[in-house]
């Protein structure tokens, strides 16, 4: 006779089920993770088209969307619970068993439940069933039972598809992301300060400066245009877009402050007028080389001397001409205060004759400073420049390999690790052959070749090309308007290459 036992046929029974019990729930988890995929895959498709329908840009992070489902859904699963029940039936299922293992589960269970029955012993039928079913559940194979990955072709299909469009968007654009410009550069900051410690702080000092134009609406202008520079900018194409902005208007006002062709016709004829006598000979000489400056001064010294008649006959003459000639235009500070001066020599007056040529020197001193806050807005452009290249600049890469596709990704890819790999042999045996006679001995023929060495040709042959490139690429700066930043590189480029006292034989 079968005696019954507390917790014999329990603890059989339970240990057998809850393999099966455990794959089950494996099984769940995985189930709602791939559904879970499939419903995430569904959504970043649909959200993708739309972002490229309306906003004409590369996927985002909705790719996300298919990893981000399927934790959600395995998560959820992970509380789920799977009973011994759930494995009996699952047994009974698949083995044909006809509810033996549940039958045999639901009398154990009802037995030791049973307080009134815990200690009394099971009937000889429920006995027999229950151990038919341990026998039977002794030889099950839970890996050929319960597969935890059971085989699905559309889940399958749903993954290799996902994984494919992910790789295609690691491969042609990087990391998903929107194709608008890459994030404010780092170092902006830097150089907005550098901007304004700089550029901003030496135009307020060349606005202060009486020179008669009016430089303070600029000013204004670049400290407000500074300032939405280092707060309303948040990508790089603003970043760009500003400084290209800074440029203009100091481009502007360099254009405002260059001596016109009209007024360089004055001054050539004004110089013209002024060579005839020897106090304003220098100051004539001055204004051909247009050093304003130097001038100023020889005008000053001219206004100590006094003019021979013949020589104040003769200035008042070419004064007069140089009146009708420029009439019909608008007269500068120079016109006005040579006018001034042949009035003196006419009247025959000193002290007017002398205010006006200190009037020229004044004007001659105002021009001499246009010229220097022309040539300080050209250096501040070129600092301008060079923030611009600094922000291009500074894009993180470690790749030197040539790229011939767009990608918003470039120079992130590697060059490769050139330590990996076989190392090159340097213990080879080599071939050798050694000559067995001594020098001197027998037959021998001797030549001679003078002429110039091939280095000295070489190197006098590249001079000459330098000079001609150079003269070249000179005549193409002055003649062309480039930007400021093509003629550094220009400039540069010939630096770096021209020909040094080493080259020379």
């Amino acid at each position: 006779m079968l005696i019954y036992r507390e917790g014999h046929f329990l603890n059989s029974i339970t240990a057998l089920l809850g393999k099966i019990r455990m794959r089950l729930w494996w099984r769940e988890v995985l189930k709602s993770a791939t559904t879970g995929m499939m419903v995430g895959l569904v959504a970043a498709t649909i959200l993708s088209l739309m972002r490229w329908v309306i906003f004409r840009s590369v996927p985002g992070m909705e790719w996300t969307l298919p990893l981000l489902a399927a934790a959600v859904a395995a998560i959820w699963a992970t509380g789920r619970k799977v009973t011994l029940q759930d494995a009996a039936k699952w047994i009974d299922h698949h083995y044909g068993m006809k509810d033996r293992a549940l039958t045999a589960l639901t009398f154990v269970q009802t037995a030791e439940n049973d307080s009134a029955a815990s200690d009394a012993n099971l009937n000889v039928a429920e006995q027999l069933q229950v151990r038919d079913a341990i026998m039977h559940c002794r030889k099950i194979r839970p890996a050929e039972c319960l597969p935890v990955i059971s085989p699905s072709p559309f889940r399958e299909s749903l993954l290799v598809l996902y994984l494919l469009i992910a790789a295609g968007l690691v491969y042609w654009g990087g990391s998903p992301r929107s194709a608008k410009a890459s994030a404010y550069p780092a170092a902006s900051g830097d150089q907005v300060a550098l901007l304004r410690s700089t550029v901003l702080e030496e135009f307020k000092q060349l606005a202060s400066e009486d020179t008669g134009t009016d430089l303070e609406p600029v000013a204004e202008k670049l400290e407000t245009l500074l300032g939405e520079l280092e707060t309303e900018v948040n990508d790089q194409a603003d970043w760009f877009a500003k400084l290209s902005e800074i440029e203009e208007t100091l481009q502007e006002a360099e254009e405002s402050l260059q001596i016109s062709a009209e007024d360089e016709a004055v001054t050539e004829a004004l110089a013209d007028a002024l060579s005839d006598t020897s106090a304003t000979e220098p100051a004539a000489e001055a204004f051909r080389e247009q050093d304003y400056e130097k001038a100023a001064d020889a005008l000053e010294n001219a206004a100590e001397q006094s003019l021979q008649p013949a020589e104040k006959k003769s200035l008042a003459e070419k004064l007069k001409a140089l009146e009708q000639e420029f009439a019909q235009q608008q007269s500068n500070s120079l016109q006005q205060a040579s006018e001034e001066l042949r009035e003196g020599l006419e009247q025959q007056d000193p002290g007017k004759t002398e205010s006006a040529m200190k009037k020229m020197a004044s004007a001659s001193r105002q021009q001499a400073a246009k010229q220097q806050q022309a040539a300080a807005m050209a250096a501040q452009m070129e600092q301008v420049a060079a923030a611009k290249n600094q922000g291009n600049g500074n894009r993180p890469g470690d790749s030197t390999d040539k790229s011939d596709r767009s990608s918003t990704m470039w120079g992130r890819g590697t060059a490769g690790d050139p330590d990996k790999g076989p190392e090159t042999a340097m213990q080879s045996e080599r071939r050798k052959e050694e000559l067995t006679v001594s020098v001197g001995e027998g037959a021998s023929v001797t030549e001679k070749v003078r002429g110039t060495a091939d280095q000295e040709l070489a190197t006098r042959e590249y001079a000459e090309q330098f000079q001609r490139f150079q003269q070249q690429a000179e005549a193409v700066l002055e003649r062309e308007d480039l930007p400021v930043g093509h003629r550094r590189t220009i400039q540069d480029y010939f630096r770096r290459i021209r020909p040094t006292t080493e080259d020379s034989p």
